[in-house]
């Protein structure tokens, strides 16, 4: 018999074998700022970042002062990780320091995330369908060849959401606290706000109007810090962010293109997840029960998050591989599957097939991009050359689609940092062979769940 929570961990320590085996290190432009910024508090006690590089991305100057205008999350998230090394002596001007120590931290919240979902996963279905769901996120999806491989604003928002959800689904007492971790995870993408009032509706469902009440008592600490950083640094509790106006778009450009765009369809790097659609649908067709009616909350969250993306004006995220914005989508729509898998979506031979083709194909493409997805292969990077960003018909060209550039590179042109990473795969495996053999043999159900 094994226990669900000793199952999380051993998920997290799959996933971090596949995760930190890819021996291919990068840190975009998008990470510096917040990390400088989480250095100047730990170095100098102020968030200013003109002792660094010049010319940093969304950079903004105010009353004569340096400040990052990306959220703040990332680097609240970050400093208690980096405050041993700076006190220690290092400086993420070294840029070797910065990207060994941002891709471990990258590793260790992405791991993270994946024991925290599967606990969410056991909150609303049994211990088969759990597996199966948590091993399409951890493999599956963008959590393995974008959050766990830099650090980024999605490495420390999918830990705070797969946290938030888990608590939601653990007790009536804990899912008031899923606000705190929701609201860590607005700090870091500001969208996740449509998380947090999806939290709300499954506390107030659950507790009634106290637990609504605690739940925002909940919500409060990182809203105050927030709207005090704001004050201290930019004069406003409204701020200043990312130093230009988003570029919002009615109707929404991206409904589509979030979804089946061949180099951004969150469903053409991720197939596995449209169960997750099945299980909305079932949810939504059989009224009763507490697991349905969860399901039903996160379905309106999880559209909601896909509609405020869809409507950005630069829908496809800039330079990322497959869809990163959906990202904040991919814990809820999880659970959605998890609930699918544990209603019998997968009933009968073929159903099953089909699914292992899925995640199989899931996991290559992940497995792919995380080597290739952010590297030049005979001086051409899909991203870049040429640019997405002004040349963006390229969206639509299934014959020029992005995940099929690495795929291209994998199986033509391996290099030598396919070997770690297949060892890495190996591990990760014989991990989840352990979980798959004493889930089989027996399970104890985690500790007060029934929050959902």
């Amino acid at each position: 018999m094994i226990r669900a929570r000793t199952a999380a961990i051993l998920f997290a320590l799959a996933a971090a074998a596949a995760y930190v085996s890819v021996p291919v290190l990068h840190l975009s432009m998008d990470a510096y700022p917040q990390l400088f910024t989480a250095e100047s508090w730990i170095r100098y006690g102020d968030a200013t970042i003109d002792e660094y590089p010049q010319g940093l991305d969304n950079e903004v100057t105010f009353r004569g002062a340096s400040y990052s205008s990306y959220p703040v999350g990332l680097a609240l998230t970050a400093s208690p990780a980096l405050a041993p090394f700076v006190l220690a002596g290092a400086e993420l001007s070294d840029a070797v320091f910065r990207t060994l120590w941002s891709r471990a931290l990258a590793t260790v919240l992405a791991a993270a995330s994946v024991a925290f979902i599967y606990l969410a996963c056991r909150g609303i279905a049994g211990p088969r369908a759990a597996f199966l769901a948590t091993c399409a996120y951890a493999f599956g999806t963008g959590t393995w060849a974008v959050s766990s491989q830099e650090l980024s604003q999605h490495s420390a928002a999918g830990t705070f959401l797969a946290l938030g959800c888990w608590l939601a689904t653990r007790s009536r007492a804990a899912a008031p606290r899923a606000a705190l971790a929701f609201a860590l995870a607005s700090l870091t993408r500001p969208l996740n706000v449509i998380t947090l009032g999806f939290g709300a509706l499954n506390a107030r469902r659950i507790g009634g109007w106290s637990a609504v009440a605690s739940y925002v008592a909940w919500s409060v600490p990182p809203v105050a810090y927030l709207l005090t950083y704001n004050v201290l640094a930019f004069g406003s509790p409204s701020g200043i962010l990312y130093g230009e106006p988003i570029p919002w778009q009615f109707p929404p450009p991206g409904l589509a293109g979030q979804l089946i765009s061949p180099s951004r369809g969150l469903f053409v790097f991720s197939p596995v997840l449209l169960l997750a659609p099945i299980g909305m649908w079932l949810a939504w067709r059989r009224r009763g029960g507490r697991v349905e009616a969860f399901v039903r909350e996160l379905s309106v969250a999880a559209a909601a998050l896909w509609i405020a993306y869809a409507s950005v004006g630069w829908w496809w995220g800039g330079w990322s591989y497959g869809n990163r914005y959906l990202l904040d989508a991919v814990p809820l729509l999880t659970l959605a599957a998890a609930h699918a898998i544990d209603r019998g979506a997968l009933a009968g031979r073929l159903r099953n097939a089909l699914f292992v083709l899925a995640l199989g194909w899931s996991a290559l493409l992940q497995f792919a991009g995380a080597l290739y997805g952010y590297t030049y292969w005979r001086g051409y990077n899909w991203n870049a050359t040429p640019s997405i960003d002004v040349t963006t018909e390229r969206l639509w060209d299934w014959a020029d689609a992005q995940w099929w550039s690495v795929l291209r590179h994998l199986l033509s042109d391996p290099d030598g940092a396919i070997a770690p990473a297949l060892a890495g795969v190996a591990v990760a495996v014989l991990i989840l062979r352990v979980i798959a053999v004493r889930t089989r043999t027996g399970y104890s159900a985690p500790a007060g769940t029934g929050g959902a």
